[in-house]
């Protein structure tokens, strides 16, 4: 009877601790009211690497649709979908036709393009939370949250002392780390944060500007057969 009291309450508090965690970073990025009426947006700006420097520009409607788009020597290319297909676009290919994506290559693009985040009604969601301690990253420590998605791909979310997300790490489905880290994080005039710096690997995307629920029509993601 004891020992069953105490699980008890250490899930409880447990529990706690995470709707604090995750109560801190929604106002963090704004609240959680603002969060979950963000329903489309449009960015600008420029990915770089040590020997380029190129315009992205990103498009979507929270959970129905995205696009990327890259510029290179006056030459576009994109990922687009929405719920039921997703094309690939290069104009180096022989065919220079944009090139259907599988299901697996749409539903990841479309887990990227949840704006309002994999946290909020991440049980709706049918995704699991968990508290990961605290982890050293050159020489700061930051918060891990653990995401286990519906899908069952994990995610590991590691929080800033301002409980905004600092870092991502996801397992690809060849075993290697893929590694995300935002800064730069500025609130928009829709009074919500975002991250305007993200590196990944060699590369760095630098954000210039975030257009907050813009009238954006579907129909301008799907590609006309």
């Amino acid at each position: 009877m004891l020992l069953a009291s105490l699980v008890i309450l250490v899930n409880t508090v447990a529990a706690q601790s995470i709707d604090d965690i995750l109560s801190k970073h929604f106002e963090a990025r704004g609240g959680l009211d603002k969060i979950k009426s963000l329903n489309s947006v449009i960015m600008h700006g420029r990915s770089a690497s040590d020997v380029f420097e190129l315009p992205i520009h990103f498009y979507c409607i929270h959970q129905k649709a995205f696009k990327v788009e890259l510029e290179f020597e006056g030459r576009k290319y994109y990922q687009t979908g929405t719920t039921t297909e997703g094309w690939t676009f290069s104009p180096n290919q022989p065919d220079s036709v944009p090139h259907q994506m599988t299901q697996e290559e749409l539903q990841e693009g479309l887990q990227d393009f949840d704006l309002q985040g994999p946290f909020v009604d991440f049980k709706i969601k049918g995704n699991q939370v968990e508290s990961i301690g605290t982890k050293e990253i050159e020489g700061q420590k930051y918060s891990g949250l653990k995401l286990v998605k519906a899908s069952g791909e994990v995610v590991l979310y590691y929080l800033d002392d301002n409980y905004q997300i600092f870092q991502t790490i996801e397992t690809q489905r060849d075993g290697t780390e893929s590694i995300t880290t935002y800064t730069n994080y500025r609130k928009t005039a829709s009074g919500l944060a975002f991250p305007f710096t993200w590196a990944y690997g060699h590369s760095t995307t630098q954000i210039d500007t975030v257009i907050v629920n813009p009238s954006l029509d579907i129909s301008a993601f799907k590609i006309k057969k």
